[in-house]
C-alpha cells in the first residue's frame, strides 16, 4: 500500500473511502462509501428492498473502474479541516493528528 493506510476492518475500508472521496473532492466516493457499508450491514438485518440493493450495487459498481485508477495515483494535499477528519486519518494512519494539519 502506497500510503500505508491500515485496511484490517470494515472502519479502516469505509475510512479509506471517505478519505479518498474527499481528498479528490468527489462527493459521490463519499456517498457510495457510506451505502456500501449500508449494504454490509443489510447482509445481516435484511432491511433493504432487493431493488434498493440492486440500485447501490449498480452504483457502485459505475465507480469501480475511477475507483481503481486512484489505487495508484499520488496522494493529493489535504488539510484536516475538523474533528472527524482527524479522528479518521489517525485510524488509517495509527498517528494522531490535528486540525489544521
Amino acid at each position: 500500500m502506497q500510503r500505508g493506510w491500515y485496511h484490517a476492518s470494515h472502519d479502516h475500508v469505509r475510512g479509506i473511502g471517505i478519505q479518498i472521496g474527499y481528498e479528490r473532492n468527489n462527493p459521490q466516493i463519499v456517498d457510495l462509501t457510506h451505502k456500501g457499508r449500508g449494504l454490509h450491514t443489510n447482509f445481516y438485518e435484511n432491511h433493504l428492498s432487493a431493488g434498493t440493493v440492486f440500485a447501490i450495487m449498480s452504483s457502485v459498481d459505475s465507480i469501480l473502474d475511477d475507483l481503481e485508477t486512484l489505487r495508484t495515483a499520488h496522494p493529493l494535499p489535504y488539510t484536516v479541516n475538523t474533528t472527524d477528519d482527524a479522528r479518521r486519518i489517525q485510524l488509517l494512519t495509527g498517528d494522531p493528528v490535528s486540525v489544521g494539519d
